[in-house]
């Protein structure tokens, strides 16, 4: 087990305090009055004292009075209830617990499964992870001072001291091993009946009655089922009396609460009303305030706008006027280099004589005849050799071309085609192919040689080929002047030649290119199209000019409405108006708010003050119909019942205790113990001090100074913290052998002296290794000597 951290609103004398502890060594440091001794009544109390407190037992009322917050100096009053909470940590996992001590209790517990709110599981839940019980924890683990000197008094044999489970274990151990006593069976069946006279009907471990099947309890049972009856009865009619009673201190209060709550709001509603009236001209000022700031607001934007607005008008227009007048130069210079270049081709085409398709085709088909005429007067194959004798000449002339043939080197002369052979003076010869008629090839040969040639001397030209070219020529031309005229035809733009001519002379002075005037007209006008930023600075200026007429105008209302402005506003900081109301925007609605809030605080008291009524007269009916004073019945009633549980309890612990020590008894189960005690009493008085048990199965100590017999009146005050501190380390060895236990100790050291506070140190130091150790000092040495975690109480 381990304990992570404490805390509390408020517990005894402690307010608002939290302690967060580690594993080993955890060292509480005060000074007297701190509240250390409280922290451990607070852990004690926090695991175990149940949460419902009233004034019906003793112990509730020595609880309220040790742990309740106690009266304070001057008016106030104190608290009304007490709290804590604790959180530690098992094997099982972390577990929360905190509990509100008061008349109603509440009790809450934070597990790993869930949380718990029922006092009844809480403290089974409890039971299960602490393992050992309310006793061994308060006298063992974490006692106050004054129980532990109640501890060593038992320890020592003290009489009247016996009241932990190992005493009464001790005893019963005795009772059944001495001589002559009663049997072991003998004894048990006393136990049992005097269990079963104490507890017939009763189920002690859920601590209610046997309820059967129908919930209902048995209708006869032992003492504490009886005594449960009658305090059930006393309790539920104390109960409803309480009930009674907080409800009517409840309306009480709530009434009151009502009264203050409608004199309130009366008291606001009239306090509004004597200012409303400078309210509303105050409010009416502020509207007015606000009214002309936007005035002015929307004034000086316009002084900033208007000169800007201009400036870009003019600047847009330039630039447009300056870009049509660029335009206009380069629509001149597109249009006159297309009419140049359309008076060029006209020229051309001019001066050539176009040739008429049907001239151009019967020029072709003349030279084809003519070429066929020809092939047909040239079908022959002959070698002639001549030699002229008695000095006379021969002529070979063409019948095809009218030109005389030239012979070859050597005389030979070859004949391909019609010739007539002529000797000057003696003879003329024709040869020809036999299947034509050379005559009328010749015929028509001159015809279409002279057509021809007409053809020919029209065009000025020596070939078919060369008339088509002409042709081609001329057709070339003619595209070349229709794509002139288009050129041209694009380059004015639709409009005439004429009217391009007046714009490039209407230009005056020197004209940017067009990119430069294009970036400044991007510079200026972004992304918008210029004749729409133009169009838009225009439409605005023209607003402006419609609203306040000029820029002087708009000025001199600029400062007219600045003079308004702080008029109203000095008119608006009104200070007979309070503070309370200056923020108000609307007076009406707020008085007519303070109204509907009044009558609602009203009604409301009207309500409270009926429900006190009913609830005075039924707590009025319920005393009435008592016949005692319910609080001393009840507590009688549970005073009763608590000592027949008691007694149910304490027979029942030794039933248990005298079955466990009866298994035991062949065992010695004090030895281990006894052994640690007697090994850290050592320790601490360096020898000194030594112990026996006379039996090793019983807590029958003895404890000796050196060979000399001591008892627990003998002891001195550093002997006492002595030997209870080591007998408290070897019960937490003893139940917790694996370690992880957990100890308590509120200023041990404060009777021993300097050398035995050292090695009691040194031991403690050592023991907080397998175990977690909380110690509480006044003293700055000892928490300094201790280490470990130190934590300081204010």
């Amino acid at each position: 087990m381990k304990i992570i951290h404490l805390s509390c609103s408020q517990f005894a004398g402690v307010r608002d305090r939290r302690v967060s502890f580690q594993d080993g060594l955890n060292v509480v440091y005060g000074e007297n009055e701190s509240g250390k001794s409280t922290l451990v009544n607070l852990l004690a109390r926090a695991l175990f004292q149940d949460a419902r407190i009233g004034r019906r037992t003793k112990e509730d009322k020595n609880f309220k009075d040790s742990f309740f917050p106690g009266p304070l100096r001057g008016a106030w009053e104190p608290g009304d209830f007490a709290d804590g909470a604790v959180v530690f940590e098992t094997g099982s996992g972390t577990f929360a617990l905190s509990r509100e001590w008061g008349k109603a209790g509440v009790s809450r517990l934070e597990t790993p499964g869930g949380v718990l709110s029922d006092p009844k599981r809480i403290a089974e839940t409890l039971k299960k992870e602490l393992v050992y019980g309310e006793g061994v924890f308060r006298q063992m683990f974490f006692p106050s001072q004054m129980e532990g000197d109640a501890t060593l008094q038992a320890l020592l044999g003290v009489p009247g001291k016996l009241e932990s489970r190992r005493d009464i274990a001790d005893a019963v151990t005795r009772a059944f091993a001495e001589g002559g006593g009663p049997s072991m069976e003998a004894l048990e069946n006393e136990i049992r009946l005097k269990v079963e006279e104490l507890g017939r009907g009763w189920d002690a471990e859920k601590d209610l009655p046997e309820f059967t099947k129908e919930g209902r309890a048995p209708a006869r049972g032992g003492k504490v089922l009886e005594a449960w009856r009658a305090m059930d009865a006393a309790e539920k009619a104390l109960t409803r009396l309480g009930e009674l009673e907080d409800a009517a201190d409840r309306e009480t209060r709530h009434l009151r609460e009502r009264e203050e709550a409608c004199a309130k709001a009366e008291n606001e509603l009239a306090a509004f009303q004597v200012s409303e009236v400078r309210l509303v001209r105050r409010s009416e000022q502020r509207r007015n305030a606000a009214r002309l700031e936007a005035s002015l607001k929307e004034y000086a934007q316009a002084l900033r706008d208007w000169p800007k607005w201009e400036s870009e008008f003019a600047r847009a227009g330039a630039l447009c006027a300056e870009q049509r007048q660029r335009e206009a130069l380069d629509r001149h210079a597109r249009a006159d280099a297309a009419r140049t270049a359309l008076d060029g081709v006209a020229d051309v085409l001019a001066r050539l004589s176009e040739p008429d398709p049907k001239d151009v085709a019967e020029a072709r088909q003349t030279a084809q005849r003519i070429e066929t005429l020809e092939r047909q007067l040239c079908g022959m194959n002959l070698l002639a050799q001549v030699r002229m004798q008695g000095g006379h000449e021969i002529e070979i002339l063409s019948l095809r071309t009218g030109q005389p043939l030239v012979p070859e080197a050597g005389g030979a002369l070859k004949i391909a085609e019609a010739v007539v052979l002529r000797v000057p003076g003696v003879m003329e010869m024709r040869l020809s192919p036999a299947d034509v008629s050379v005559e009328d090839v010749r015929t028509e040969l001159s015809a279409r040689r002279e057509a021809r040639d007409a053809l020919f001397a029209k065009y000025q030209v020596q070939s078919p080929d060369e008339l088509e070219g002409r042709q081609r020529r001329c057709e070339e031309l003619k595209r070349d002047r229709e794509r002139a005229e288009l050129r041209l035809k694009e380059a004015l733009g639709g409009a005439a030649w004429e009217e391009a001519l007046a714009a490039k002379e209407a230009v005056s002075g020197p004209v940017r290119e067009d990119a430069a005037i294009r970036e400044d007209l991007s510079s200026l006008c972004g992304a918008e199209v210029p004749d729409r930023f133009i169009a838009e600075r225009e439409v605005r200026l023209e607003q402006l000019a419609g609203k306040f007429g000029s820029l002087e105008k708009l000025s001199e209302l600029m400062a007219r409405t600045e003079a308004e402005l702080a008029e109203a506003r000095s008119a608006a900081e009104d200070d007979d108006v309070p503070e309370t109301w200056r923020r108000i925007e609307d007076p009406e609605a707020h008085r007519e708010a303070l109204q509907s809030a009044m009558r609602a605080r009203r009604s409301e008291r009207d309500a409270a003050l009926e429900a006190r009524a009913k609830a005075a007269s039924e707590l009025k009916a319920e005393r009435d119909a008592l016949m005692e004073d319910p609080t001393e019945g009840a507590l009688r009633a549970r005073e009763t019942f608590e000592q027949a549980r008691r007694r149910l309890g304490h027979w029942r612990h030794i039933l248990e205790v005298f079955q466990a020590v009866r298994d035991e008894v062949e065992g010695s189960p004090m030895q281990g113990v006894a052994d640690r005690f007697m090994e850290y009493l050592s320790v601490l008085s360096d020898g000194r001090l030594s112990s026996e048990f006379s039996e090793r199965d019983k807590l029958d100590l003895r404890l000796y100074s050196g060979d000399r017999l001591i008892d627990y009146i003998k002891l001195s005050e550093g002997t006492k913290a002595t030997v209870l501190l080591a007998f408290r380390l070897a019960v937490l060895d003893h139940l917790y052998p694996e370690g992880k236990g957990v100890l308590v100790l509120d200023d041990p050291f404060n009777d021993m002296d300097a050398p035995r506070t050292e090695r009691a140190c040194r031991l403690v130091r050592e023991f907080a290794r397998r175990h977690q150790v909380i110690f509480l000092t006044c003293k700055e040495e000892c928490a300094e000597a201790l280490g470990g975690n130190l934590i300081r109480l204010s």
